[in-house]
């Protein structure tokens, strides 16, 4: 007989494993892990928070709501499937059990926080389809060692603080489109000691590799074509080469 449920209501339930509905109902439906879904079952509308194990977004769903699995922390992995466009707005933060993610190849948009801070994250597969990256994506993912993209990638820009934090980060190739490395984009990722700049590189804001304690290798051609870069980018990075302050990259120094 239920007809209307408001948005969050379940937000605060931490025990709460399951939420179930009568297969009558008209207007709802549940999964077998009880999350709700409209009755079409092409919009997931509240997760358990004690949602545990490997969950796979069901085929139909186009977007995954904002804040939809926050907090989820006995989830240890995540398939999104190919009907998915967008991830919303800290949809997986803070998943600290999190470690295996699948991101289908028809998703465009990475929303703000959306991984942030699942700590048990090891490596993610960002496929070609993203085209945007939004602020702090993997912020704080303190075990994540590798970020790979899709080949052809169209992603444009590194959002602000998307790897900020990532203390283990070791491997990753900025596409080839990529124009912009956002303010704190890998700020204090301890582990990373080279990367690699693309040709369609024209900005770097400031403190995008601050921290970077064992930076000591950029990767470019031989000229390289950016043409701003703000300050302190790469304060705190002892390892790279300098005269006078400046950092050498493909044989131009950079204040």
């Amino acid at each position: 007989s239920v007809t209307s449920i408001g948005t969050s209501v379940f937000g605060y339930c931490s025990s709460l494993t399951g939420i179930w509905v009568d297969p009558d109902n008209q207007y709802y439906a549940s999964d077998a892990k009880g999350v709700l879904m409209d009755k079409a079952q092409t919009k997931l509308l509240a997760v358990p928070l004690k949602l545990s194990g490997h969950y796979t977004i069901p085929a139909g769903v186009t977007k995954i709501e904002s804040s939809l699995f926050s907090g989820c922390k006995s989830m240890t992995g995540i398939t999104i499937p190919e009907d998915v466009t967008e991830i919303g707005y800290r949809a997986f933060e803070n998943c600290t059990e999190l470690e295996a993610v699948y991101i289908g190849r028809s998703v465009t948009s990475i929303g703000p926080d959306a991984f942030a801070g699942c700590g048990k994250l090891k490596q993610i597969i960002i496929p070609a389809s993203v085209k945007e990256m939004s602020a702090r994506c993997f912020k704080n993912c303190i075990q994540l060692e590798e970020v790979s993209f899709g080949e052809l990638s169209m992603c444009e820009y590194i959002g602000n603080g998307n790897f900020s934090g990532c203390a283990k980060l070791k491997k990753i190739t900025i596409p080839e489109l990529v124009s912009r490395i956002s303010f704190q984009a890998f700020e204090n990722c301890i582990s990373l000691t080279s990367i690699n700049f693309p040709d369609a590189l024209r900005t770097i804001e400031r403190h995008a590799f601050a921290g970077c304690s064992a930076l000591r290798e950029i990767i470019t051609s031989e000229r390289p074509y950016f043409y701003k870069i703000e300050d302190d980018v790469f304060m705190d990075c002892p390892q790279l080469k300098r005269d006078n302050g400046k950092v050498l990259i493909a044989g131009y120094y950079f204040n």
